[in-house]
């Protein structure tokens, strides 16, 4: 992690912790504690911004951009859609960062990243509660963004889950536990296409054969097969069949099984009409 990259981030969010009060910092750290399994326990728990500092200062890695990842993500109207509240009504009704505030620190930190040279950046996934941080070799394909924001459609829940744990898997250098996540990424994705087009499969369908049941109930093209359930056969070696040693993934196969993923995917969805084109929040909210 280049120490001038670090400082900067660290003193934007020294002038991002006047857009909270301790009790919204306490929420935000609490979140970080549940989603990442990560404690922050340096520094002074009355200080909870602080523990928030301390911990950015000494992490390294994957540890460093997924706390970065989940501060960066939480602001009123966010907190609200968790509660199910027009008012706050947690930890004494704290004050979060509004919509502008975290749509500038995210801007801030993107043109940090761009400056450093450092292969990351944030992409908005669904505009106005979570972003996600994608390496941007994986961006350069123009296919990661637009499939985190296909996700967003509540039918393909299950798929964003596993996407996202694909995504994650890739970015920890976990490359064997990438290309299984990927296909049944995929496997969830025609799982909802069979529901919405009255298909019938049963649940334990899975791969090749699930696909032939889509195949055949829209009516796709036989010679696209191969190039939309190619990320079954990827996550094969990593997932099935392994021998007295195990096969290790490489990085290229597991950046090639998110890329087939995130194709296969925004194809089939546009075939089942499950694009959406919601607003993503480009715009400023107040609160």
């Amino acid at each position: 992690m280049p120490f001038e990259f670090r400082n900067r981030v660290l003193m934007r969010m020294n002038y991002f912790q006047q857009c909270a009060d301790t009790a919204g910092w306490a929420f935000i750290k609490h979140q970080v504690e549940l989603q990442k399994a990560i404690p922050l326990q340096s520094g002074s728990p009355s200080y909870p911004f602080g523990q928030f500092v301390d911990y950015l200062r000494e992490a390294e890695g994957s540890d460093f951009w997924e706390v970065l990842e989940v501060v960066l993500s939480y602001h009123g109207d966010s907190i609200r859609a968790m509660t199910g509240s027009s008012a706050y009504s947690i930890l004494s009704a704290p004050k979060v960062p509004k919509w502008q505030d975290l749509y500038l620190a995210i801007s801030d930190v993107n043109e940090f990243l761009k400056e450093s040279a450092i292969p990351y950046s944030l992409v908005m996934s669904d505009g106005v509660s979570r972003f996600e941080i994608v390496g941007t070799d994986l961006e350069r394909h123009e296919l990661m963004e637009p499939a985190i924001k296909l996700f967003n459609n509540p039918m393909l829940k299950t798929a964003e889950e596993d996407f996202r744990s694909a995504l994650q898997a890739y970015r920890s250098g976990r490359y064997n536990d990438c290309a299984p996540r990927c296909g049944t990424t995929i496997e969830a994705v025609l799982k909802a296409m069979c529901k919405q087009k009255a298909i019938s499969y049963n649940s334990n369908d899975v791969g090749v054969g699930l696909y032939q049941k889509v195949e055949a109930g829209l009516g796709l093209r036989k010679d696209l097969k191969n190039g939309l359930t190619g990320v079954f056969q990827l996550r094969n070696p990593a997932s099935h069949g392994r021998g007295v040693e195990e096969r290790k993934a490489t990085q290229q196969e597991a950046h090639l099984a998110l890329c087939l993923t995130a194709s296969s995917a925004l194809y089939l969805a546009e075939v089942a009409g499950m694009h959406t084109t919601p607003n993503y929040g480009l715009g400023f909210q107040e609160e």
